[in-house]
C-alpha cells in the first residue's frame, strides 16, 4: 500500500525515525519513497496494523492511503478510478508544503470534480469518507486511514498524575522514546532510572511488560502510584541501585538519565554513565535496542564502548539543557 504519513514537523529527525522504528518493530516491510515534510513509503501491511501503528506514534498527524497522486489536472484525471472505500459523503483536509499552492483552491477544484465523478456528498462535521490533499513536490490524494490522538499525551502530562516531579520528559516525547526501542506488546522495557514513571507508563500504555528502577524508595513508591493511577498492571518496581542491579529477560532498555546532583544519589557522573552503559548492554539480548537521554556530547561517544549507535536527536529542552536522545543497538 502507498502510504503517506504526516508527521508533526516539530523536530528534524525524530518523527521519521519514531514511524520507522514502529514499521520494524512489526516486522513490516517497506520502501522509503518521500521523506520531506511527509513520510511516503511503500508498505506491506493491512490496514488493521496501518491503524495499530497510528494509536502508538506521538509525532504524527495520520496515517494514509495514497489515491492518486501528480499535478493538479493529473490527480483530477484519476479521480474516477480512485478508490474512496466505502460511504456516500466525504470532507477533505490536508496540508501544503509549497507556497505556489493554495490549500483552499486544491480543496475546492478537486472536492468539486470528487462529487460530481464518484456522486458524493460533502459533509464537513462527521464524512464517512475522510480526504486529506497533501502538496509536497506533487499533489497527493489521500484517503485517511487513522488519526493519531495526540491529546492523551496532554492528559498525561506530569501535573495531571498522583505523584510528579518537575523533572519530568513530556510524555509525547516519553512514547517516542519508547517507539525507538521496537518494543510489542507482552515483551519487557527495562527504565534503569524511571524516577515518577513517564517512560514506563508509556511503555505500559502499548502493551509492554515494564521493569522500573530508581535508587529511592520515595520515588519508587510514586511511580507505582502513576502506574496504578494509568491501569497499568504488569510491572516491576525495584528500589536499586541500577548499576549493581542483574536481571534477564529485557527486550529493551529506554531511559531519561540523571544529569545533576539532585537527580542522582552518588558519586561522580562520569563514572554512573560508564557503569550504566556496562550493565545496560550486560541486560540486553542480540539485536535489541537501548534509548536512552544524554545531558552532554560525550556521554554519547561514552555509550560507543558497549553498544553500537544507531542514530541521535538533538533537542533543546530549554536554554541551559540540552538533550541527546541516543538509539543504540546491542550487537
Amino acid at each position: 500500500m502507498r502510504t503517506l504519513f504526516e508527521t508533526s514537523g516539530e523536530h528534524p529527525s525524530l518523527p521519521i525515525s519514531e514511524i520507522k522504528a514502529c514499521l520494524s518493530a512489526y516486522n513490516v516491510n517497506f520502501r522509503e519513497l518521500e521523506s520531506k515534510g511527509v513520510f511516503i513509503a511503500d508498505v506491506e501491511a493491512t490496514e488493521d496494523m496501518l491503524k495499530k501503528i497510528a494509536g502508538r506514534l506521538a509525532f504524527s498527524y495520520s496515517v494514509n492511503e495514497i489515491v492518486a497522486e501528480g499535478s493538479v489536472g493529473e490527480v483530477e484525471q484519476r479521480i474516477c478510478e480512485a478508490d474512496f472505500g466505502k460511504g456516500k459523503t466525504f470532507g477533505i483536509g490536508g496540508k501544503k508544503f509549497r507556497e505556489d499552492l493554495s490549500l483552499s483552491y486544491l480543496k475546492k477544484r478537486l472536492g468539486a470534480a470528487i462529487k460530481e465523478k464518484k456522486n458524493l456528498d460533502v459533509e464537513l462535521k462527521n464524512p464517512e469518507i475522510k480526504l486529506n490533499i497533501f502538496a509536497v513536490g506533487k499533489i497527493y490524494l489521500c484517503r485517511e486511514i487513522a488519526r493519531v490522538d495526540r491529546k492523551k499525551f496532554e492528559r498525561r502530562k506530569p501535573q495531571h498524575r498522583p505523584f510528579s516531579s518537575p523533572i519530568s520528559i513530556h510524555p509525547k516525547i516519553a512514547r517516542a522514546l519508547v517507539n525507538l526501542s521496537r518494543i510489542t506488546e507482552e515483551k519487557t522495557l527495562l527504565d534503569p532510572f524511571c524516577g515518577t514513571g513517564g517512560i514506563l507508563i508509556e511503555a505500559g500504555m502499548v502493551g509492554a511488560r515494564v521493569i522500573g528502577v530508581d535508587i529511592k524508595e520515595k520515588i519508587v513508591e510514586g511511580c507505582r502510584k502513576n502506574l496504578e493511577y494509568y491501569g497499568i498492571k504488569n510491572y516491576v518496581m525495584c528500589n536499586e541501585d541500577s548499576t549493581t542491579l542483574d536481571i534477564e529477560g529485557v527486550d529493551a532498555v529506554v531511559s531519561d538519565l540523571p544529569y545533576g546532583r539532585s537527580t542522582y544519589i552518588g558519586g561522580d557522573m562520569e563514572e554512573l554513565y560508564d557503569a550504566a552503559f556496562a550493565r545496560i548492554s550486560s541486560w540486553l539480548g542480540q539485536d535489541s535496542f537501548a534509548v536512552l537521554g544524554l545531558p552532554d556530547k560525550n556521554f554519547v561517544e561514552m555509550g560507543e564502548k558497549y553498544l553500537r549507535l544507531e542514530e541521535v536527536h538533538v533537542m533543546r529542552v530549554h536554554k541551559s539543557l540540552t538533550r541527546y536522545f541516543c538509539v543504540y543497538r546491542k550487537a
